[in-house]
């Protein structure tokens, strides 16, 4: 991911969605709502990006 799209990625405002690895589609939802879940248990959720190589998310909770 590109740093434009990294910073907008849980903001809910921002409606970033892009077909997956399949062509499918997607609502732009599901990390959105892993945040609300990981928040509210006192966690964080991050991710470390190299554009055109990969994405990797982490999450703790507590």
């Amino acid at each position: 991911m590109n740093e434009k799209t990294l910073t907008q990625l849980f903001s809910l405002e921002s409606n970033i969605s892009h077909q997956g690895t399949d062509g499918e589609k997607g609502t732009g939802l599901g990390l959105l709502v892993s945040k609300e879940f990981v928040e509210m248990h006192d966690g964080k959720i991050s991710v470390i990006s190299q554009e055109k190589v990969g994405s990797s998310f982490c999450f703790t909770i507590f």
